[in-house]
């Protein structure tokens, strides 16, 4: 038997499991603010790329700021890991 008290908890719970959470890292001087894991966007997992991944967990805004600090291909790698790793993922597929 579910009772009103049961329905509002599980309503809160799945409410709780909606919210999105946000991490904050600096990379050379310059600090970003990421989904954690769990409140990126679905797109993400069908990224075709890594690149297109990171692109789509910054946003628009916070990726030209990452290309405005003229970064090399081993910077970018050293961010992505940095991303990741600030999202709680163990692996950022380098």
């Amino acid at each position: 038997m579910t009772t009103a008290a049961t329905k509002k908890n599980t309503a809160r719970a799945a409410e709780a499991d909606d919210e999105l959470a946000y991490v904050t890292l600096d990379f050379r001087g310059v600090t970003y603010t990421v989904p954690d894991r769990d409140s990126a966007p679905m797109e993400v997992l069908e990224a075709e790329s890594d690149y297109e991944a990171l692109r789509l967990i910054l946003g628009e805004e916070q990726w030209a700021k990452f290309k405005a600090t003229k970064p090399t291909v081993g910077a970018y790698r050293k961010f992505n890991t940095a991303v990741y790793e600030a999202m709680g993922e163990d692996d950022a597929g380098n």
